[in-house]
C-alpha cells in the first residue's frame, strides 16, 4: 500500500465513524508496525484531537512512508451504559 492509499484508508476510517453521530475516543493499533510505533500503541486520544492533528501515518514510523498503523473507534457511554450521541464538525 502506498503512503497515499493508507491516507485515504484512514480518512475514510475517521468518516465512517463521524457518520455514526456517536461520541467517540480513539485508540492506535500500530503494535509490530516499527519500535517506534509500538510506542503508540493502544494509546487513546478524543476525536477532537485525531481531528485536529490526523497523527496518522505516524510520522516517527521508520517504514519510511509504509505505516502500518490504523485507528480503533471507540463509542463513548454515559453513566447509564447507553451510547452518547456527538456531531464532529
Amino acid at each position: 500500500m502506498t503512503r497515499q492509499q493508507h491516507i485515504d484508508f484512514l480518512e475514510r476510517d475517521i468518516k465512517n465513524a463521524i457518520e455514526t453521530g456517536l461520541k467517540m475516543t480513539v485508540s492506535f493499533i500500530a503494535k509490530n508496525c516499527c519500535a517506534a510505533c509500538d510506542k503508540i500503541d493502544g494509546k487513546e486520544i478524543s476525536m477532537e484531537k485525531l481531528l485536529d492533528t490526523r497523527p496518522l501515518p505516524y510520522k516517527e514510523c521508520i517504514r519510511q512512508g509504509e505505516c502500518a498503523c490504523c485507528y480503533a473507534f471507540n463509542p463513548v457511554r454515559d453513566a447509564n451504559g447507553r451510547l452518547i450521541e456527538h456531531k464532529y464538525k
